[in-house]
């Protein structure tokens, strides 16, 4: 999980190229539309990850919209080359997020413990490469905020054509992922019990439960009917 001070190193400069340029990469997406396109129609479990800027509603209303797309631009490429980095798929960037998943078909340990070790390198990288390259040219730091959780998805098209039509994923993993990343705070990664569950020995013990209220946090297990339990991140 720790980023080699190389890596750092040329990240950064991708980063200060993007700042100048433009992004250094094109959007990831054709490799997860041929990975669901041979699934439509199936059910298949894997782990979702979902990456965010934090607190970017006052991003939005504090900076030139030409500098907060500059920020985005750079946080999805390189959030994305992490999650590809570590055999994800990039389903689609939603404003400022980055919604990635791992299929868990064969390995359901080794698919959350992936994404927990994918998600944990986003926030190295963004301490030690985005923002250090960010400030260096003048924009301001940004903090990401990161919900995982895992369960089983239907692959579904809109549309007739399984080779044209739009593909996405619906199921309660995606929508878990997406309700524990909107009560995440800067530099939060929070698991759902379902991935808590699956992962390796070594990794739950870096994880503490994380409490919330009931006011921000409602939802119960539908097997169990007791509160959908959280983890937050806390390695040390």
């Amino acid at each position: 999980m720790p980023v080699r001070s190389e890596a750092i190193a040329n990240i950064k400069a991708r980063v200060m190229r993007t700042v100048r340029l433009g992004p250094q990469i094109e959007a990831p997406f054709k490799l997860s539309e041929r990975f669901l396109r041979r699934h439509i129609n199936e059910r298949l479990r894997m782990a979702v990850l979902i990456a965010d800027i934090a607190e970017s509603t006052r991003l939005s209303l504090e900076l030139p919209s030409k500098i907060l797309a500059t920020i985005i631009q750079v946080f999805s490429q390189e959030m994305a080359l992490l999650v590809i980095g570590h055999g994800g798929y990039v389903l689609k960037y939603v404003g400022d997020a980055v919604l990635s998943f791992f299929p868990a078909e064969y390995n359901p340990t080794a698919a959350c413990t992936t994404a927990v070790k994918c998600a944990v390198s986003m926030m190295s990288i963004v301490n030690d490469a985005l923002n250090p390259a960010l400030t260096e040219m003048g924009y301001p730091s940004i903090y990401t905020k990161i919900g995982i959780d895992f369960g089983q998805n239907l692959i579904m098209i809109y549309g007739k054509s399984n080779e044209e039509s739009y593909v996405d994923i619906i199921g309660p993993a995606v929508s878990m992922a997406s309700k524990i990343t909107s009560i995440a705070g800067a530099r939060q990664l929070i698991v759902g019990q379902d991935a808590y569950a699956m992962l390796e020995q070594d990794m739950q013990s870096r994880f503490v439960e994380f409490s919330v209220n009931t006011y921000r946090w409602g939802f119960i297990d539908p097997v169990t009917r007791d509160p959908y339990k959280l983890y937050l991140y806390s390695p040390y």
